[in-house]
Protein backbone atom coordinates (compact mmCIF):
# COMPACT_ATOMS: atom_id res chain seq x y z
CA UNK A 1 0.00 0.00 0.00
CA UNK A 2 2.87 2.36 0.77
CA UNK A 3 4.49 1.72 -2.62
CA UNK A 4 1.15 2.38 -4.29
CA UNK A 5 0.79 5.72 -2.48
CA UNK A 6 4.31 6.73 -3.53
CA UNK A 7 3.61 5.86 -7.17
CA UNK A 8 0.30 7.75 -7.12
CA UNK A 9 1.94 10.84 -5.62
CA UNK A 10 4.39 10.88 -8.55
CA UNK A 11 1.60 10.84 -11.15
CA UNK A 12 0.96 14.00 -13.10
CA UNK A 13 -2.66 15.01 -13.77
CA UNK A 14 -4.07 12.91 -16.58
CA UNK A 15 -1.73 9.94 -15.99
CA UNK A 16 -2.95 6.50 -14.94
CA UNK A 17 -1.34 3.69 -12.95
CA UNK A 18 -2.38 0.22 -14.14
CA UNK A 19 -1.78 -3.09 -12.36
CA UNK A 20 -3.24 -6.55 -11.78
CA UNK A 21 -4.77 -7.41 -8.42
CA UNK A 22 -6.82 -10.08 -6.66
CA UNK A 23 -10.37 -9.42 -5.47
CA UNK A 24 -9.17 -8.83 -1.90
CA UNK A 25 -6.58 -6.30 -3.11
CA UNK A 26 -9.24 -4.51 -5.16
CA UNK A 27 -11.47 -4.23 -2.09
CA UNK A 28 -8.61 -2.88 0.04
CA UNK A 29 -7.23 -0.35 -2.44
CA UNK A 30 -10.02 0.92 -4.67
CA UNK A 31 -12.46 2.13 -2.02
CA UNK A 32 -9.95 4.30 -0.11
CA UNK A 33 -8.45 5.86 -3.24
CA UNK A 34 -11.77 6.57 -4.93
CA UNK A 35 -12.78 8.65 -1.90
CA UNK A 36 -9.49 10.60 -2.07
CA UNK A 37 -10.17 12.17 -5.47
CA UNK A 38 -8.57 9.52 -7.68
CA UNK A 39 -10.37 8.02 -10.66
CA UNK A 40 -10.58 4.28 -10.01
CA UNK A 41 -11.75 1.57 -12.41
CA UNK A 42 -11.27 -2.19 -12.60
CA UNK A 43 -12.19 -4.98 -14.99
CA UNK A 44 -12.26 -8.68 -14.22
CA UNK A 45 -9.74 -10.51 -16.41
CA UNK A 46 -10.02 -14.00 -14.86
CA UNK A 47 -11.65 -15.69 -11.88
CA UNK A 48 -9.59 -13.85 -9.26
CA UNK A 49 -7.60 -11.43 -11.41
CA UNK A 50 -8.57 -7.81 -11.99
CA UNK A 51 -6.99 -5.08 -14.10
CA UNK A 52 -7.04 -1.97 -11.91
CA UNK A 53 -6.56 1.59 -13.19
CA UNK A 54 -6.06 4.50 -10.81
CA UNK A 55 -5.52 7.99 -12.20
CA UNK A 56 -5.40 11.61 -11.21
Amino acid sequence: MIKLKILLNKLTPGDTLTFFATREQVDNTCAPFSSNGYQVAWDQEAENRYLVRIGK
